[in-house]
């Protein structure tokens, strides 16, 4: 894959996951099954933070889709919690 590629992809995938993030950060996003979603909601933050630093630790050593995949994680975790909860 080309090297603008694919630093664009990280970045287009950074913002759309503080997006996401902002987006399932509140009880409201959930519509259906709130209570369960109190409970799933607590690995949010996790999930994110996690990803997120082992994408940046990827990103420091130089393997772009290795932190391209983990920079999708969480999009992935949001469109799960999307179908299940909206």
């Amino acid at each position: 894959m080309n090297f603008t590629i694919q630093i664009t992809t990280i970045i287009v995938l950074l913002i759309l996951n503080i997006t996401a993030y902002i987006i399932t950060f509140s009880s409201d996003f959930a519509i259906q099954n709130k209570d369960f979603y109190d409970i799933i909601s607590i690995f949010n933050e996790f999930i994110f933070l996690t990803c997120l630093i082992a994408g940046f630790k990827l990103l420091k050593k130089a393997k772009f889709v290795g932190s391209i995949i983990s920079f999708s994680i969480p999009l992935l975790y949001t469109a799960i919690l999307y179908y299940f909860f909206r």
